[in-house]
């Protein structure tokens, strides 16, 4: 990144607040006030920074078996699929 140099306090805090998996969880109350303290571009810079160096686990969904059953059911009905289109 150009003409960026890590604001070793602020990552510190998003280390602080990373579980096991590396992942910093903020309340919207302490995003707020991050981003009022640090500002918006140099909270941005350091988040990428810390996401490229630490590599957290990225938070997907978990998708269960019960779920994927009730979108399968769910295609279905009606004969219409995905995007509305009705199926022939």
């Amino acid at each position: 990144m150009k003409d960026y140099t890590r604001n070793n306090t602020l990552y510190k805090r998003l280390l602080d607040a990373a579980g096991d998996d590396k992942l910093p969880v903020l309340d919207n109350r302490t995003f707020e006030s991050m981003n009022a303290e640090y500002g918006k571009e140099e909270m941005r810079k350091n988040l990428a920074d810390y996401i490229a160096t630490e590599r957290p686990v990225f938070p997907l969904k978990e998708i269960t078996a019960a779920a994927v059953a009730v979108a399968v059911s769910w295609r279905g009905v009606g004969g219409v699929g995905v995007g509305g289109e009705r199926e022939r």
